[in-house]
């Protein structure tokens, strides 16, 4: 930049960058700081370190084994091991106990609380000990014995030996249980039958606010497990419209691992952009987990809906009603626009304007319909005045020259 003599003036530094280093020493001192900074509270560390894990114990019954899986004839025991680590860094005492699993109605496994009773293989399960303290760092084996009864029935039993904490929340009296268990699969010989049935069937038809997606067939069915082995199922269902046309399909999705005696209850979703009624099929596909036992047959159930998207409808209508409203102004115009024409040729002939074919045919007629009524009336006065003079005998005057 140049001053008014035309010498260079002085170089200005904009702000931001004559603050730049005062910016920079300050995110120093910062840094320094948080560097300077105790570790966390005592408080905060123990509410933060109570953890644990649990394991299975390599020996004569298996080595890496994810859980404990055993085939014991009724009157059979067998004593196994489950490992504890405490992983945390403060102090655990931890209540170790059986209890039976179930599937749960969203299809995940899981076991009865503290306190229930249970009545099959949780119930054939007793641990060495029902309290172990463990050291940050430790680890403890916790041995547990099964017997299987006398009367016990063939099939596949389920429970789950697990390692529970009991904690205060928040510092109320409420108590709230934090358990890590391991599941325990017991098979007792004998006839395997893989019974699910297929029950509560239900559809219905979900709109969307947005016109432009397709609604959904909202398929909700329970399946229960009446056999005595463990089984996965796998469902299909497919819907369409009116024809078969707005085909949709949910295919492949499958319910692991439900226990004898367990329910679950499925939701599945098919997207469609069907309007009307919607028809389709629900197949159930039972697998039993060992390939020994025979698969059942295929479940099926139809179902059928009235698909109403109204969202798409109400924007079916309003484009409708506005192609209408365009119509009956285009053609209120069109008229304005032809009596309007026709208003001016009018003015223009009466002003002695050339008329156009139509008009001048229309005036002729005018005009010889009015010659007509004049004939028929009889002769105009003038001529009645003529043949009076004639009758009276009376000489026609001539002009003399």
């Amino acid at each position: 930049m140049h001053n008014a003599s035309g010498r260079l003036g002085a170089l200005v530094i904009p702000r931001p960058l004559r603050a730049l280093p005062t910016l920079l020493l300050l995110v120093a001192l910062a840094v320094a700081s948080l560097a300077m900074l105790p570790p966390a509270s005592p408080a905060w560390a123990a509410q933060q370190g109570e953890a644990w894990s649990v394991s299975t114990v390599d020996g004569e019954l298996g080595e890496g084994r994810p859980n404990f899986e055993y085939a014991l004839g009724p009157g059979e025991t067998v004593t196994d091991a489950m490992l504890v680590k405490n992983t945390g860094t403060e102090p655990l005492r931890l209540r170790i106990y059986a209890a039976d699993a179930f599937t749960t109605s969203s299809g995940a496994i899981d076991i009865l609380k503290a306190g229930e009773p249970s009545l099959d293989a949780g119930l054939w399960t007793e641990p060495a000990t029902e309290f172990i303290e463990i050291a940050p760092g430790e680890s403890e084996e916790v041995p547990f014995t099964i017997a299987v009864p006398d009367g016990a029935l063939p099939g596949d039993h389920s429970a789950a030996i697990v390692a529970s904490l009991l904690e205060e929340q928040d510092g109320s009296q409420v108590q709230v249980e934090r358990r890590l268990g391991l599941r325990i699969s017991i098979r007792v010989p004998g006839e395997m039958t893989a019974d699910v049935a297929l029950e509560a069937v239900d559809a219905a038809y979900a709109a969307t606010w947005n016109p432009f997606d397709p609604g959904r067939v909202q398929v909700t069915y329970q399946l229960t497990n009446n056999g005595n082995t463990r089984v996965n199922v796998l469902d299909d269902l497919r819907v369409s419209g009116l024809l078969g046309m707005f085909p949709g399909a949910v295919i492949g999705t499958d319910v692991t691992d439900l226990l004898p005696g367990s329910s679950v209850q499925v939701v599945r979703e098919v997207p469609t952009a069907a309007i009307g009624p919607v028809s389709g099929e629900l197949t159930i596909v039972n697998t039993p987990l060992d390939d020994a036992v025979p698969a059942p047959e295929q479940l099926q159930s139809e179902v059928s809906v009235f698909a109403l998207p109204w969202a798409l409808i109400a924007l079916i209508l309003l484009v409708l009603a506005a192609v209408a409203v365009v119509v009956v102004i285009w053609i209120r115009r069109r008229r304005m626009a032809q009596w309007l024409a026709y208003s001016r040729r009018k003015e223009a002939a009466g002003e002695g304007g050339t008329l156009t074919e139509e008009d001048a045919a229309g005036r002729a007629g005018a005009r010889d319909g009015a010659d007509a009524r004049t004939d028929a009336d009889g002769p105009s006065e003038a001529d009645g005045t003529s043949r009076s003079e004639a009758g009276n005998g009376l000489p026609a005057s001539r002009g003399e020259g």
